[in-house]
């Protein structure tokens, strides 16, 4: 058993406003949310969203499995189908236009429609500030995929849920979001605070069209994105299955955000004394900026 896991797990099984998601909708299942509806999931490949899609296609999805890597993504849709849901691989670069157009055009017209759009591809740089001047560029690249790539695939696919009256757009985040202050990562921290920023102003203009968002705001998972940082190593992290687990929870009950009691502690702690957790967090990143 994996022991960090756990520890996430454990926190999250004790979040009251899961139990209260849970209580609006008793007895609710992911087949139910799912069975037979078309999903897009980004990212799906490898990480949370490879389980994400074997999740979702075992409880009878159809997925739009998308990510740049097509070998991985034809592989991952045998193993859906072999669980009983239908997919169909597509490989595309978010952060290129046309390719995103085509996919959009894919969906929408092609098959039909997406119910449940799961925006979950990402990257993520570690770094400070003194090793960012000069390299904005870097923080561009994390804008062009974390935030614009989202919103260039999100936009036309909300427009035609819209007109079908009926949609789920499923943004996966970050908790170092609800913290506010996450020193090293401020880029990063940046493009996911954007796209959070867009879905809570985004939800109120389509609900009375049937279209509702949540924000998943993910703990540390540990994936191929956290492996270049050392320090990551030694601290508890959830698993895959338990990150797609959080994204089921949201595709079921459909809830403005999903998240866990330690993003909600450092969310109230950065209302209260913003100031403390600025000291606090500076120190850790001083402890661990060379790891």
């Amino acid at each position: 058993m994996d022991l960090g896991d756990l520890v996430w797990r454990v926190g999250e099984e004790l979040d009251p406003r899961r139990q209260i998601d849970r209580l609006r909708a008793p007895g609710r299942t992911l087949r139910d949310a799912v069975a037979g509806r078309r999903v897009l999931l980004t990212g799906a490949s490898a990480g949370i969203g490879r389980e994400t899609a074997l999740m979702l296609g075992g409880a009878g999805a159809e997925l739009v499995l998308v990510a740049r890597r097509g070998a991985l993504l034809k592989d991952l849709a045998e193993q859906v189908e072999r669980r009983g849901g239908a997919a169909h691989p597509y490989a595309c670069d978010l952060t290129d236009d046309d390719q995103v157009d085509t996919l959009v055009s894919y969906a929408t017209e092609g098959l039909g429609g997406v119910d449940v759009l799961i925006n979950n591809a990402g990257h993520s740089i570690r770094r400070n500030l003194d090793e960012t001047t000069g390299r904005l560029h870097d923080a561009e690249r994390l804008m062009r995929l974390n935030y614009f790539g989202a919103l260039r695939l999100t936009v036309p696919v909300v427009a035609h849920m819209r007109t079908r009256r009926r949609g789920h757009v499923v943004n996966v985040s970050t908790l170092g979001v609800q913290v506010g202050a996450q020193p090293l990562f401020a880029g990063y921290l940046a493009s996911k605070a954007a796209l959070d920023a867009f879905a809570r102003s985004a939800a109120p203009e389509t609900r009375r069209d049937g279209v509702v968002w949540t924000t998943v705001h993910m703990p540390l998972v540990r994936t191929e994105m956290i492996e270049p940082t050392g320090v990551y190593r030694a601290l508890p992290a959830m698993t895959p299955r338990s990150g797609a687990r959080m994204i089921a929870h949201a595709v079921v009950h459909r809830p403005a955000r999903v998240s866990h009691p330690a993003g909600t502690a450092g969310h109230l702690l950065d209302l209260l004394v913003p100031e403390a957790v600025e000291r606090v967090m500076g120190r850790a990143a001083k402890i661990t900026g060379g790891l």
